[in-house]
């Protein structure tokens, strides 16, 4: 919800999603509805933004971008359930000769070294993955110990505006 946010504030309006296949994988859906949730927050009925399904894979994230880019009217912004897929989708802009961030603004998920060091570098929210895993590991010990399974909890994302992101060029895009 943080990007889809953030991507509202800074004035977009028509917004597309490359998500993760969410069959058997909840946080792929859970990513997904809290996209679509932050939208519909702002007055954003979920059927005026795509969504596209996809592997987490390169090509198959130039797919879907090749399919949002043919749309009319055109996404300015595009959520990814990860920054394999931003990354995918970014190839595919540059390959179209579609400016990032320009044209379209591209977000991901995750903060993979990549997503700092391609150019142009991808806004994320970076997954303190340190952290996730000490707190599995305590949770997993006091499982084992009371038998009993552990809650759920929350792990704080942090938002890393980069350079995939600005505000729309047209302010009611």
């Amino acid at each position: 919800m943080r990007v889809a946010r953030y991507l509202l504030d800074i004035g977009h309006r028509r917004l597309a999603v490359i998500a993760g296949p969410t069959r058997d994988n909840d946080r792929a859906a859970g990513r997904r509805a809290g996209f679509l949730r932050a939208l519909a927050e702002r007055g954003i009925p979920p059927g005026d933004c795509p969504v596209v399904e996809m592997p987490y894979t390169i090509p198959d994230a130039r797919n879907a971008m090749s399919a949002l880019l043919r749309r009319t009217p055109r996404p300015t912004a595009v959520l990814c359930g990860n920054d394999i897929l931003a990354f995918g989708a970014l190839q595919e802009c540059l390959w179209a000769g579609v400016r990032v961030p320009e044209d379209v603004s591209i977000t991901g998920f995750d903060d993979i070294d990549m997503a700092a060091h391609c150019h142009p570098s991808i806004t994320t929210l970076r997954v303190p993955a340190f952290d996730v895993g000490a707190k599995a590991g305590e949770l997993l010990l006091a499982a084992l110990r009371t038998g009993s399974c552990p809650p759920a909890i929350r792990i704080e994302l942090e938002l890393v505006v980069r350079a995939t992101t600005a505000p729309p060029a047209a302010p009611d895009s």
